[in-house]
């Protein structure tokens, strides 16, 4: 008959196994959930980039496209520098991308309500101007989390749009 202490002894050495067991059961799912989350950020700061370069584009379109209170008038210029400050950050066009993936035709801007006699159109003497940028994100892992998920839900499209008025 075993004494007491060997009986604690070999459950404590079965136990040490089935920890092990469950361990290797668990670790899958686990590694899973780090890299979702982990790609769910780097979504989360690709969106936040976006929308703030946006935002800059449409305060930089709004200011320079003043033409005289309440009119504004979008030139192939002006848009191409306010492309250039979403994609790079400034108006010349230099340096890398902000936002990785966007290519500048991916960036609109508009004059909001359309345009009249070559300027926007305005309406209750106010001429806003709308810029917006649409990428498609795709995870790093994005082909395996598709095979796990047994969908096609990658990539996934980030819309950011900006209006503001020319004052």
């Amino acid at each position: 008959m075993k004494t007491r202490h060997e009986r604690i002894a070999h459950a404590l050495n079965y136990q040490s196994g089935l920890a092990m067991v469950e361990f290797a059961v668990a670790l899958p799912f686990l590694l899973l959930m780090l890299v979702a989350f982990t790609e769910l950020g780097r979504a989360f700061y690709t969106y936040s980039t976006l929308t703030k370069s946006v935002e800059n584009g449409a305060r930089y379109i709004a200011g320079e496209s003043l033409t005289s209170v309440g009119h504004a008038n979008l030139t192939a210029t002006k848009i191409l520098a306010a492309r250039n400050l979403v994609l790079y950050g400034n108006i010349g066009g230099h340096g890398e991308s902000l936002v990785e993936g966007l290519r500048s035709s991916d960036i609109t801007v508009a004059c909001t309500y359309g345009t009249s006699a070559g300027h926007c159109a305005t309406n209750n003497g106010v001429a806003p101007l709308t810029v917006s940028a649409e990428l498609s994100f795709s995870p790093v892992m994005g082909d395996t989390l598709n095979r796990v998920v047994g969908q096609n839900v990658f990539p996934v499209k980030l819309r950011a749009s900006s209006v503001m008025v020319a004052l």
